[in-house]
């Protein structure tokens, strides 16, 4: 269906006028006090995380049970919360530990695991992931309607690790002790890793947890090598942002009433330093004890409490996303720092979701990599019978990219305008090919919005788009 650009002016115009709501964001990055574990009923409790390993998802080579997922999906969407998943790839299935041919290793906390350049094991996680990506489910934000995994709505974060490592981490040992290790083969096999899931995941927030790691060489250090090539490679463009995890945050007071003392320490070479100034990535943070429940070292989280720590690390590395022990969620004389430090942290600098319809370009929201002169695929998901409609603005702004919501130019020499609309069917999508004129303006990006008849309107993920 084709709109004139004033009529296509006026609808943006109008959904832009129902204003912003609660869930989900429009900046790129997570966001949110999430439990861990299933999430519960309060208020300041955006979702749960729960974990998933690779040998309960793959029974048998080939042969997958994701049921755990769906009851896991069932709970979060019942309470209108969103989860995170943790993807277990250490929990690795027998058969392949058992399969001589397998090249493997013996990690210092995990034990007997493949290398990560191992082809068998590789191929058999790539299977993997596409299977759990491709997994359907229902969803009642969509009528009940079966929605694929990387698609549901009620999914928000997916843990993308490396094959024999799971994060970047080894406590108490090098790379190096890895069979046949060379920092070109590694540093290529933990894309492919990464790669995996968060392809099979890219309309999802993706992480992986980093830390300092060593090969015996610092030309460079290793783990500057490879923040590096993982930053390089998910880039946003080209393929979709990686986040940088860590569990080991705290807070701490050295005496009641005393500055709050935060962990990890910018200055002790945890790899975090320099994060929180790129816009090419994002900081996600587990707590590393409860403060009510400490079972580590209780002097870390000694006079302080949950919400000095969320504090801190949001003023240090505005992280916007942060995993919480029951403990402290439960405890009700937090509830109400909880309660605003949740608004704040729900507080994106551009619009917010709104809604249950989701815009995928390209099988991707947010950044996704177009060409001149080729085809945008679009689909909305959305509650069947309920009215979509999409409009898309291709715009310059003097300083790049655009970056709010908006039509600045209709001109066609300087951009182009159009749009679809229709009633979601009952399989709660809509699909549509756009194709992207050959204009030759460097600095153009799309910018999209979602409008549900039935649930408001979604203004989807901030999707200013590259045309390369």
């Amino acid at each position: 269906m084709n709109f004139t650009h004033r009529s296509t002016a006026l609808l943006f115009a109008a959904l832009l006028a129902s204003g912003p709501s609660a869930q989900g964001t429009t900046d790129g990055r997570p966001r949110g006090i999430y439990s861990m574990g299933p999430a519960p009923t309060h208020d300041f409790v955006d979702g749960g995380v729960v974990a998933l390993p690779w040998s309960t998802g793959e029974t048998a080579p080939g042969v997958y049970d994701f049921s755990s997922v769906d009851s896991s999906i069932a709970h979060h969407e019942a309470l209108g919360k969103r989860m995170t998943l943790i993807n277990f790839v250490w929990d690795v299935p027998a058969d392949l530990l058992a399969d001589p041919a397998v090249v493997k290793w013996t990690h210092p906390q995990a034990g007997t695991q493949p290398v990560p350049w191992d082809p068998i094991a590789l191929a058999r996680w790539r299977a993997y992931a596409q299977a759990l990506s491709s997994h359907r489910l229902p969803s009642s934000a969509l009528g009940g309607a079966l929605v694929e995994l990387r698609k549901h709505p009620t999914l928000a974060q997916v843990g993308c690790p490396v094959l024999g490592l799971q994060g970047l981490r080894i406590i108490n040992g090098s790379a190096s002790s890895m069979t046949g290790y060379t920092r070109t083969l590694f540093t290529s096999a933990m894309l492919d890793s990464v790669h995996a899931m968060r392809d099979r995941f890219a309309g999802k927030h993706g992480y992986l947890a980093v830390f300092p790691m060593n090969d015996g060489s610092n030309s460079p250090p290793l783990t500057d090598h490879l923040r590096a090539a993982l930053l390089a490679e998910f880039d946003g463009v080209r393929h979709p942002l990686l986040g940088f995890f860590q569990e080991n945050w705290s807070a701490h007071r050295d005496q009641p009433g005393a500055p709050v003392v935060g962990w990890p320490d910018p200055s002790s070479g945890q790899g975090l330093n320099d994060l929180a100034a790129k816009p090419s990535t994002f900081v996600m943070f587990q707590a590393t004890q409860g403060w009510n429940c400490p079972f580590r070292n209780p002097a870390n989280v000694a006079n302080a409490e949950v919400q000095d720590g969320i504090a801190w690390a949001n003023s240090i590395y505005d992280c916007t996303y942060f995993e919480v022990y029951r403990c402290d969620l439960d405890d009700q004389t937090n509830w109400v720092a909880l309660r605003a430090l949740a608004t704040q942290l729900r507080a994106a600098p551009h619009e917010i979701n709104r809604g249950a319809a989701t815009l995928f370009v390209n099988d991707r929201t947010g950044f996704a990599p177009l060409a001149q002169g080729g085809v945008a695929n679009l689909e909305v998901l959305g509650r069947p019978g309920s009215l979509a409609a999409v409009v898309l603005g291709a715009v310059r702004e003097p300083t790049g990219l655009g970056t709010t919501f908006g039509l600045l130019d209709l001109d066609p020499a300087l951009g182009f305008v159009t749009a679809i609309a229709g009633v979601l069917p009952p399989t709660g999508s809509l699909t549509h090919a756009v194709p992207i004129p050959s204009i030759s303006l460097s600095g153009l990006g799309f910018q999209a919005a979602v409008a549900d008849a039935g649930g408001g309107v979604t203004l989807t993920a901030r999707t200013t788009i590259t045309v390369r």
